[in-house]
């Protein structure tokens, strides 16, 4: 969501909501709103959203993750 412009720190509250997880068997294999919700609750990994959102923000686009 990062690097599509959206502020990481409000994302695990969004997955948390994510009404899709009662489907998510037809949208395997992504992880749950839950899962990605914890996940981005950890520090490092909040940490590199953010470095992300923040060159987004300023017009640098995306690094690769390739």
């Amino acid at each position: 969501m990062a690097s599509a412009g959206y502020d990481p720190q409000a994302a695990p509250h969004v997955y948390e909501k994510d009404r899709l997880d009662s489907f998510g068997f037809l949208f395997a294999p992504r992880f749950s709103g839950k899962k990605r919700a914890r996940l981005l609750k950890k520090p490092k990994t909040m940490e590199q959203a953010k470095q992300v959102f923040e060159q987004v923000k300023a017009g640098n686009g995306v690094p690769s993750f390739v």
